[in-house]
């Protein structure tokens, strides 16, 4: 099956299996991020029946919101609530 990938202010399916990429997040935008290879290693060893959700704290293009700090916080207490 497939992987959905959701980003930060996206809304969280409920009630489907799903993996949080939860770590560090490099504040500097010339470190690039774990995360899209996490994502790539993830989608080539699911073998689930269903498509699996996998949620990321960063935006798309890893654009930063104004207020990042409060929302990272925010975003991710609702990605532990739906887990």
């Amino acid at each position: 099956m497939s992987v959905e990938l959701v980003h930060a202010r996206e809304p969280i399916p409920a009630g489907r299996s799903s993996v949080m990429l939860l770590g560090p997040t490099a504040v500097a935008g010339t470190i690039p991020s774990w995360r899209p290879r996490a994502v790539d290693l993830i989608e080539a060893g699911w073998g689930g029946d269903e498509s699996l959700v996998v949620l990321t704290p960063e935006s798309w293009g890893r654009v930063r919101a104004s207020g990042y700090a409060d929302l990272r916080v925010g975003y991710r207490q609702g990605l532990v609530l739906v887990a």
